[in-house]
């Protein structure tokens, strides 16, 4: 991505931002960037996803939209190759805001849509959608041979570490409880909206007075 040739056909998009940076692992890599943005709904693609319907982006804001109004919520659109993971996320900017990260930064690259997809049932803010509008073309499901990459991603002793960070913070249930809990004192913190006055009721106390006064 990061060359003359990509950077070159980039300039033929309007509204596009290329984003480069020295990242140690690949959810740092995914997580970069993000802060300080301007979006409404957030799409993560990796270089193996292919989209199969035009205009999916559509039917992905028309999704967001008719399931969490308020974009505190995650989309799961099947991605062709698994039902047990949430591969393809999409994120509405206020459950963004919620964490201020895709994935968990404790991550280096393995079990990090793991704990998202975990996080996004247990806080009942995911909906899932049997079909496909962009394929993940997993090199293990097209029998491709993995790239320079994926192996680096796939570092054994990162792997190791990214299992027993998952395992730990599955016993405390990847801190939802607390999150559950945030989400409780904010609603109640939030001002209760003032009912509107009914004007009829008014007009007639107002004509009632009008009338003891004339007797």
């Amino acid at each position: 991505m990061n060359n003359d040739i990509v950077r070159s056909h980039f300039k033929n998009f309007k509204n596009l931002t290329a984003s480069y940076s020295n990242n140690k692992n690949k959810v740092e890599a995914i997580n970069a960037d993000l802060r300080n943005k301007k979006f409404d709904i957030l799409l993560l693609a990796s270089d193996d996803m292919v989209p199969e319907i035009p205009g999916y982006d559509l039917l992905i804001k028309e999704a967001m939209y008719k399931n969490f109004s308020d974009t505190d919520g995650v989309l799961w659109f099947f991605d062709g190759f698994r039902k047990d993971l949430n591969t393809l996320c999409i994120l509405g900017k206020k459950y963004y805001d919620r964490f201020g990260y895709i994935y968990n930064p404790e991550y280096a690259t393995w079990f990090c849509d793991n704990e998202f997809t975990i996080v996004a049932h247990l806080l009942g803010k995911q909906r899932f959608f049997d079909h496909v509008i962009i394929r993940h073309m997993h090199p293990d499901i097209i029998k491709q041979e993995h790239d320079a990459t994926f192996d680096r991603n796939n570092n054994p002793a990162e792997v190791k570490a990214d299992e027993a960070l998952f395992l730990s913070r599955k016993e405390i249930d990847f801190d939802v409880p607390q999150l559950l809990i945030a989400d409780k004192e904010r609603q109640q913190a939030q001002p209760k909206p003032v009912p509107p006055k009914n004007k009829s009721k008014s007009r007639k106390s107002t004509r009632k007075n009008r009338k003891k006064r004339r007797k």
